[in-house]
């Protein structure tokens, strides 16, 4: 977010883990149509507030959190239209560094196989 600008148009926002109000700003945006596509990265322990956006569906979250092991949960939820998907991402030890190298890993399964 560039607070000097207005928002552009983009294919995708990505909405990096951490304070609850970025997913929400994100979230307004693509709302508003500034893109069609919007990637939520949500850690440890912010599924539980992932509710609260009041999306129609989770695309699974709640079921991998189940399956998944507190240490290791670190997820991507990916909305594009009435559509969402949830995956599971490798965490490191960096938590930024973490999100982003899965990230373009992310983009490259996307553009490879056209999620």
């Amino acid at each position: 977010m560039n607070v000097g600008r207005s928002p552009e148009r983009v294919d995708c926002i990505f909405v990096f883990a951490g304070r609850f109000e970025r997913k929400v700003y994100g979230l307004d945006l693509y709302q508003q149509g500034y893109a069609k596509r919007i990637v939520f990265s949500v850690g440890r322990f912010e599924w539980r507030r992932f509710p609260e956006l009041g999306l129609d569906q989770d695309g699974g979250l709640a079921g991998l959190v189940e399956k998944t092991a507190p240490r290791k949960r670190h997820f991507f939820v990916d909305r594009e239209e009435a559509e969402t998907r949830c995956f599971l991402i490798r965490k490191g030890l960096l938590g930024t560094l973490s999100e982003g190298a899965a990230l373009s890993r992310f983009i490259t399964y996307f553009l490879k196989f056209g999620l």
